[in-house]
């Protein structure tokens, strides 16, 4: 990351450069969680991730976080893939989460998206309580609309 950027301490500067990592390469993904006061069977749990095989990038995006006061947590892994011809299997991983509810609020408070698949599955959380997995772009902007009921899809 350039050092204009991360010297910058700027809190728009660092929300719109976290912005646009998260729209081109970070994931929004809802998991099922078995809380005993949730007891739930559907996607409610948020987990906003970046992962790269940059160590220094994901120590920059921590620094931006904490300034911006926002928790998160982050480990290095190597990849477990099948694939032969995966290009980068031989490469750790360095990962950040950003998870649970107040946390996801926090980021689309102060950070947001502008990715329509991303905010798609974030209204569909906002509206639901939950946003199943593996569903397309298309049924989750039906899902929106109003024209697809997300109780009928049997997930």
């Amino acid at each position: 990351m350039p050092k204009s950027i991360l010297n910058s301490k700027d809190k728009v500067f660092y929300a719109r450069f976290l912005r646009g990592l998260f729209d081109t390469d970070g994931c929004l993904s809802f998991q099922k969680k078995n809380y005993s006061k949730f007891r739930l069977k559907k996607n409610f749990y948020p987990v906003i991730s970046i992962a790269t095989v940059s160590e220094r990038l994901i120590e920059d995006i921590k620094e931006m976080l904490n300034y911006l006061q926002i928790k998160h947590f982050s480990h290095g892994y190597q990849p477990n893939t099948k694939r032969k011809d995966y290009p980068y299997k031989d490469n750790y991983r360095h990962a950040i989460y950003v998870n649970g509810i107040e946390r996801l609020k926090k980021w689309m408070e102060v950070i947001g998206t502008r990715n329509p698949s991303k905010l798609s599955r974030y209204l569909i959380w906002q509206k639901f309580g939950f946003c199943p997995a593996n569903l397309t772009y298309q049924q989750r902007k039906s899902i929106l609309k109003g024209e697809l009921d997300i109780n009928s899809l049997g997930l």
